[in-house]
């Protein structure tokens, strides 16, 4: 078959190809109707108008010439198409764990799956590019992609069609149609996050009298110290005063050298002052980033898009490991309504030594998003 017939017949599936070259660029020849742009002073071919405009049969016989090597589809909802291409030894171990059977070889051997476009904006994605990708060796082709169409033959090999029709969404594993963007965001109803509560009566005496103990050794850096655990007990700066007037008053006149040296009353609130003057974490997340993270995870759930949702279920699942191990990852998954199979995803990254994101990261991932 050559080039021009496959070109057709993958036009007759709906879907937008172009002539590429033997190094996977767009081909000179998409000039030739108008498909070009101007870099630094000279016509280069563009098809970056091909994401979103119809290629109409004639194009494809001006552009199909037999000097051409190389035919590649426009991935995304242009051509309803979206490929998973599976990359090197890490690729095909993916292909082989999750069942799948190619849609084609490309000229190196990597297996293509394909699948139908959802009708949602489905990123393309190159696994190389990515810090910790949680698949590696698995790109996605997909909107403001393309991939190469066998029977093209370029600097890599030939390219070889297996089956041209796309495979169903459920043939995946849930975890990876979702980082993927095959799958709905799925509804969550979640209920409204408490707020810490402030420390009873006994946490705070107990908090003063460690801090009279440990007055033996400086006056000033044990105010300091309960000034900052008043504050990380959710007081106010208001209801902290007494309790550091509490403190105050039990101290001598003496320092630790037994010399005469007052702490006085200005002392002691100079502390308070420069306690909340800092930043200070509530009691809640003191005790655990987790429970102040999820509560961000509820806020910002409903507003996020099913890749970024299946890239938060990531990180949480990598935090929550590293914490509690997979009933951990998957009892914190499960809280806030992500897909519980990433706790697995974790399970093997830490069996494998990969090192699993922490609590910061999901911290910092929900900050971008606001």
């Amino acid at each position: 078959m050559s080039l021009l017939q496959a070109a057709l017949g993958a036009s007759d599936l709906g879907w937008n190809v172009l002539p590429v070259d033997h190094h996977k660029r767009p081909h000179r020849r998409l000039t030739l109707t108008g498909h070009s742009q101007t870099r630094d002073g000279k016509t280069a071919p563009s098809w970056k108008p091909l994401q979103t405009q119809r290629v109409q049969t004639e194009w494809l016989h001006t552009w199909f010439t037999p000097d051409v090597p190389g035919l590649a589809a426009v991935t995304g909802a242009i051509s309803s198409l979206v490929v998973l291409d599976f990359d090197g030894e890490a690729g095909w171990a993916l292909l082989r764990k999750w069942g799948l059977s190619p849609n084609a070889l490309s000229g190196s051997g990597s297996p293509h799956v394909y699948f139908e476009h959802p009708g949602w904006h489905v990123r393309t994605v190159a696994s190389g590019s990515l810090k910790n990708p949680p698949f590696p060796g698995l790109d996605v082709r997909a909107d403001g992609g393309m991939i190469v169409l066998p029977p093209s033959h370029l600097s890599n090999g030939a390219y070889r069609m297996l089956d041209v029709s796309p495979q169903p969404v459920d043939t995946l594993p849930e975890a990876v149609a979702l980082w993927v963007g095959l799958l709905p965001t799925p509804a969550v109803t979640l209920p409204e996050a408490p707020l810490p509560e402030a420390g009873t009566d006994n946490d705070l005496r107990a908090l003063l009298d460690e801090a009279v103990s440990r007055s033996a050794q400086g006056r000033n850096n044990a105010g300091y110290w309960l000034a900052r655990q008043l504050a990380a007990q959710g007081l106010t700066r208001s209801d902290a005063e007494p309790w550091i007037r509490r403190f105050q008053a039990t101290m001598p006149d003496t320092d630790s050298q037994g010399r005469r040296d007052p702490y006085t009353l200005t002392h002691a609130l100079s502390s308070l002052h420069s306690a909340y003057a800092s930043p200070v974490r509530s009691r809640g997340a003191r005790r655990t980033t987790q429970g102040m993270s999820l509560q961000q995870v509820q806020v910002a759930l409903p507003r996020l898009n099913a890749s970024q949702r299946a890239e938060l279920a990531r990180l949480l699942a990598g935090a929550a490991y590293r914490l509690g191990g997979l009933e951990m990852a998957a009892a914190t998954l499960r809280e806030v309504g992500l897909d519980q199979s990433f706790a697995t995803w974790a399970h093997e990254q830490a069996q494998r030594n990969v090192s699993l994101p922490g609590w910061p990261r999901v911290e910092r991932f929900l900050k971008q998003l606001r």
